[in-house]
């Protein structure tokens, strides 16, 4: 048995993926990785179908490996299941980016198949560079411990049994077997934040420290495991000092004044997620929830969540900002300005799904090709292309300023003057804004650098 053979199998004991001789359905790309666990499956013993998603949007080069997928396939007489998706219209039908597009019904497309063959487990080729690299995509997005620790090994029906496994290992295993893969081109392209992070911000951090991949991948671990004890511990305080009634949660302070200020952060994110499961939050906004003072509120509008402090009890509520709501800004900090802001793009990921309603209860938003625009006059357009970081939809404040172009940099409070707009109107004014730009004044103006024409490739589109 090969040495990464061996790795793989130790793994999969280690974590109790796999029994002897079950029977999995792997992911199956054609790429280095999910090559690679293709053939470690099978030479271990595994009874081995494979799934392949052609997405539809790298055009030949994905009819190229899918054709390679199922040649290979063939060759090693391995069941193959293989499906075209038309992940553009999905992406535009549901509101989300291609990449969460791609990933929804990749999976649904694995589960799907799954059971068809009566299969249990799922085995798809994430690495140790893999869980290195969402760990520290979410450090940069201002994740706690638990968004730290990496990819899980076991998820559910999904497995991952090359998650100990470097990139450097996985491309001398394929060598040392002369084994062929196929290599996706997009990925040593720069535009998408983990592209960033694997080919630039890792290679750099690697010149500091050579083994900086089992560094980080080890410290995951580490933190993954104090993560799960704080949050048992948060559990078992739960039950003392939260009540769950009506789709809201109350979280007594006074039965938690004498615990540590980490579970009461903990307190805050679990009194959070029972009312929305995949509740992320910044450090800032979980620290202005743990400080929040007797008769304040703030809000979190991505999530449409309110916390309010009545008399020491912290109540978690899912609802639009009222008028006495004190706003959370981006970075979850309470300031004195009412309004509201929703966060429609994070990072490479559009997700407007989770938030559409809300966010349609006062401006319809969607993303359209430039044969799609038919009136510039009835919306704003603007091309988001090369935005790697968060864009929201908010009101105006104090100081915002718009490039425009022929005129320069000008202040909003001025652009509404001139439209003599009336000042209890101009708050509720949408502006489209990253953490330190204006893009556009929906109505009124957009950035010279984000006007669309028939190059753009991401154009937003929001109707007031």
């Amino acid at each position: 048995m090969h040495k990464f053979e061996k790795k793989v199998y130790d793994t999969i004991i280690k974590h109790n993926m796999l029994s002897g001789g079950e029977s999995v359905l792997a992911g199956f790309s054609g790429g280095a990785d999910s090559t690679a666990l293709v053939c470690a499956l099978m030479s271990i013993g595994f009874k081995v179908c494979t799934a392949h998603i052609n997405h539809g949007l790298r055009g030949a080069d994905a009819d190229f490996d899918m054709n390679f997928v199922q040649n290979f396939c063939t060759k090693n007489n391995i069941k193959c299941f293989v499906k075209k998706a038309d992940v553009k219209k999905y992406a535009k039908e549901k509101r989300l980016s291609c990449e969460e597009a791609g990933r929804n019904v990749r999976y649904s497309y694995f589960y799907e198949t799954a059971d068809i063959c009566g299969i249990d487990k799922i085995a798809v080729a994430h690495s140790k560079n893999d869980s290195v690299e969402t760990s520290i995509f979410n450090f940069i997005r201002g994740a706690s411990s638990g968004g730290l620790k990496g990819i899980l090994p076991v998820n559910g029906r999904i497995v991952r049994p090359l998650i100990e496994c470097s990139r450097d290992e996985i491309e001398e295993y394929l060598r040392d077997k002369n084994i062929e893969f196929v290599t996706d081109k997009t990925n040593f392209e720069n535009e998408y934040s983990r592209n960033k992070i694997r080919n630039i911000i890792i290679k750099e951090m690697q010149k500091i420290n050579p083994s900086l991949i089992n560094t980080v991948f080890e410290n995951g671990k580490i933190l993954g495991e104090e993560n799960d004890f704080i949050c048992e511990y948060t559990k078992k305080t739960a039950e003392k000092c939260v009540v769950y009634q009506n789709s809201e949660v109350f979280l007594d302070l006074n039965k938690i004044k004498n615990e540590h200020v980490t579970v009461k952060k903990h307190l805050v994110i679990f009194c959070a997620q029972l009312i929305i499961n995949d509740f992320h939050a910044s450090a800032k906004f979980i620290n202005s929830a743990v400080n929040l003072t007797r008769g304040k509120k703030i809000y979190l509008g991505n999530y449409g969540l309110t916390i309010s402090n009545n008399y020491d009890i912290l109540r978690f509520k899912v609802n639009f900002a009222d008028d006495n709501t004190v706003f959370a800004d981006k970075n979850g900090v309470s300031g004195e300005n009412k309004g509201f802001e929703y966060r429609i793009f994070d990072g490479n990921d559009i997700n407007l799904q989770k938030i559409f309603d809300e966010i349609n209860a006062k401006f319809d938003v969607s993303f359209v090709s430039f044969d799609e625009i038919t009136d510039f006059n009835s919306a704003s357009y603007i091309c988001i292309d090369g935005i790697d970081e968060p864009i929201y939809i908010r009101n105006r404040r104090n100081g915002d300023k718009i490039s425009v172009a022929n005129v320069g940099t000008k202040k909003l409070k001025d652009i509404f003057i001139d439209r003599k707009i009336n000042p209890d109107e101009r708050d509720k004014i949408p502006v489209v804004a990253t953490d330190d730009k204006i893009l556009a004044v929906c109505g009124f103006a957009v950035g010279k650098d984000f006007f669309v024409n028939r190059e753009s490739k991401r154009i937003l589109m929001i109707k007031t």
